[in-house]
């Protein structure tokens, strides 16, 4: 890190000295004048290298950033960074794990996954939408509908979705119950995409699903798959 700063950090005194000593294989002032410059420029490099070890090695009020620089400066640091980069992944990992437990007992996931059955048709599954919307969740409470034609999982798949948004944990996260239902993609429904969001409140929002040219077009056609759940933002 020295060598470094001395050639990168400080190249407004490394290329002149350069020059200088290169001059000074002729000329012996030019060359005290480039070694000058160069010790001037180790000395600060040091001094830099010197502080930032010293900052390094501070206890910081990040119990992370702690961890971490002690990992940083352990004999065997690679395996030690690595084993702290992977317990945070596997924190984070338990975390959504832990979170999507909870959520999928909220009474809006349990009431619409045990309303939508096997065989039902697009409008019967509308409708129980519609009635979980009626549970309330507080403000904000927000729902979407969209539709499209997309390879999420590498298959092509017309997408007829219907998400219900509202806030739950205290954070800036939002809660999104979504029902999904999936048709094979044809000709009538390759240009269908659609994103329009609404309330529970406003009376007309299912009125707007149910006269869109998405549902029209698909309304008598197979459902290849239905899927509900629960994730955030």
């Amino acid at each position: 890190m020295v060598l470094m700063n001395f050639a990168i950090r400080y190249f407004y005194l490394f290329l002149p000295g350069l020059v200088l000593n290169v001059i000074g294989i002729w000329n012996k002032r030019c060359f005290a004048i480039g070694l000058a410059l160069w010790i001037l420029d180790l000395f600060l490099s040091i001094i830099l290298q010197i502080r930032l070890r010293k900052t390094a090695l501070e206890e910081s009020d990040n119990e992370d950033f702690n961890e971490f620089m002690d990992a940083a400066f352990d004999p065997n640091n690679e395996k030690s960074i690595h084993d702290i980069l992977q317990e945070k992944i596997d924190e984070q990992d338990n975390a959504h794990d832990d979170n999507q437990a909870i959520l999928q007992r909220l009474v809006v996931y349990r009431t619409l996954n045990e309303s939508i059955r096997d065989g039902m048709t697009l409008d019967e599954m509308i409708d129980a939408f519609s009635e979980m919307c009626k549970i309330s969740v507080g403000d904000p409470d927000d729902l979407l509908f969209e539709t499209g034609t997309f390879s999420f999982d590498g298959e092509k798949k017309f997408y007829f979705s219907l998400v219900r948004q509202f806030k739950f944990f205290d954070d800036d996260e939002y809660v999104q119950l979504h029902l999904s239902v999936t048709y094979p993609p044809c000709p009538k429904t390759r240009m269908l995409y659609k994103a329009k969001w609404g309330s529970p409140t406003e009376g007309d929002f299912f009125d707007m699903v149910r006269s869109s040219r998405a549902y029209r077009a698909v309304r008598q056609m197979p459902i290849q798959h239905v899927e509900i759940y629960v994730d955030e933002t």
